[in-house]
């Protein structure tokens, strides 16, 4: 039988700190292991954006992690 796979939801903020986070998707799907994680990548467009995104979400996600500030 097959594991249950972790759901991640990666919530980032592109022009946090030296703005490189637009590239950190592509880097962090190359890490993932597919076969045990399930993620997701969301962009904030604006302020406090990140908040409302985690709550939105907790009930459908295992994880949910903030990159880049908020």
């Amino acid at each position: 039988m097959m594991a249950k796979k972790n759901k991640i939801l990666f919530i980032i903020n592109p022009i946090s700190g030296s703005g490189r986070h637009e590239n950190f998707a592509s880097r962090a799907k190359r890490h993932i292991d597919n076969k045990l994680y399930s993620p997701k990548f969301i962009f904030t467009k604006e302020p406090k954006e990140a908040i409302k995104l985690s709550r939105d979400n907790a009930d459908e996600f295992d994880t949910i992690v903030a990159v880049g500030g908020d």
